[in-house]
């Protein structure tokens, strides 16, 4: 066997093949999209859902609000699922634990002043379908991290820092309660 010429044939072929495989063959395809693969937690059919509770371990009122704008706010824009206003007219009822929340420096300059940030929150949450009482999921911990600067560029206030990293939270708890997971950025 003359091994050159598989290997020629195959330097030649192996880029043409590739090209082919690259080059879409729809609009749709023109830009790329991850396929996320996963299992649903809820059921086919199941959108409307109840916050039964939020509650939060030490957890200050103005987090507290934050969140629970971030949380109203990510529901309304969710094409998955919706809120309902009340247990009987929900598919699922959702319970939050805020469990901690910590703002610590990460970088402190000659002077001794900190000059960046990082704003940490870790919530459980629990899901119950509310036609047969069974928990979809239990103690799932999720949880939500920014690092920010007031004094570097780009400049970030501690109240905007805070409503992203709500808002952030919200968003990867809408994430578990129809994907049962989320991307950490």
């Amino acid at each position: 066997m003359n091994y050159r010429h598989i290997l020629l044939k195959c330097f030649l072929i192996l880029p043409l093949l590739l090209t082919g495989a690259c080059i879409p063959n729809s609009e749709s395809d023109t830009v790329f999209k991850p396929v996320l693969k996963g299992n649903r937690v809820i059921p086919d059919g199941v959108s409307r859902i109840y916050v039964e509770e939020i509650t939060g371990r030490d957890i200050s009122d103005n987090i507290m609000d934050s969140f629970k704008t971030s949380l109203r706010r990510q529901m309304n824009s969710s094409d998955k699922i919706s809120a309902a206003a009340s247990p009987d007219n929900s598919d699922i009822m959702l319970r939050i634990l805020l469990d901690e929340f910590y703002s610590d420096p990460v970088k402190i300059n000659s002077l001794g002043l900190v000059i960046e940030k990082k704003m940490r929150i870790v919530a459980y949450m629990y899901l119950k379908y509310t036609k047969t009482d069974e928990e979809f999921l239990s103690n799932k911990k999720v949880e939500s991290e920014i690092v920010y600067s007031e004094v570097n560029i780009p400049i970030m206030s501690e109240y905007k820092a805070l409503t992203l990293l709500t808002d952030q939270l919200a968003e990867r708890i809408i994430a578990v309660t129809t994907t049962g997971w989320y991307l950490k950025k």
